[in-house]
């Protein structure tokens, strides 16, 4: 189905039915897992011209598809030119594409970079501010939680990183509950340690 209808969107010449060639071409190259190089010239052409519709559609496309590492590189393209709240919007994607497929130093990195950006742009809605800062707080105990059954310290770091930048939130809530995990999150450490030392 991909190859046909990469086929097809190369000779469509009937800009009435665009739109709905555009969505079928989005739909079953990211579902085949069709490299997005491959798919993009076409799928803007298909957009009025334009790369930003075409890198949005396939960003899309890939998350429900479950196709994340192409999802990370068309939401990259996106925020290479952005700037603002649309920059802070795209981290906030790719962050979330890292922590899918478990990339969790990846996922609290670009979470960081997303609050930072929505901090400063005065264009960023509070809902989105919320959300970003929300996500980070969530990351820091969901890192936190695997690392007192794994002991994986990549997991320990992020939740670090996460816990370090939530602190610095002005009026964060649960400030103080925070402060609390990130002792617990430190005996956690000490006890692997102390464990490691034994053998």
């Amino acid at each position: 189905a991909a190859a046909a209808i990469l086929i097809a969107a190369k000779k469509w010449t009937d800009t009435r039915s665009e739109p709905a060639i555009a969505r079928d071409l989005a739909l079953m190259t990211s579902r085949a897992g069709v490299a997005l190089a491959e798919v993009l010239p076409l799928l803007t052409r298909l957009s009025n011209g334009s790369d930003t519709q075409a890198l949005s559609k396939m960003a899309a496309a890939y998350l429900a598809a479950g196709r994340y590492p192409l999802r990370i590189e068309a939401y990259a393209r996106l925020a290479k030119p952005a700037k603002g709240a649309a920059l802070a919007e795209f981290l906030y994607y790719l962050s979330d594409a890292a922590y899918r497929i478990n990339q969790p130093g990846e996922a609290v990195d670009k979470i960081i970079e997303a609050h930072k950006e929505a901090m400063a742009a005065q264009d960023t809605p509070d809902a989105n501010r919320a959300a970003i800062t929300e996500r980070l707080q969530q990351y820091a105990r969901v890192y936190h939680s695997v690392y007192r059954t794994s002991f994986d310290e990549r997991y320990r770091e992020a939740a670090e990183k996460a816990y370090a930048a939530y602190h610095d939130v002005p009026g964060a809530k649960d400030a103080a509950v925070m402060d609390q995990e990130v002792r617990q999150l430190a005996a956690a450490k000490a006890r692997a340690e102390g464990a490691k030392g034994q053998h």
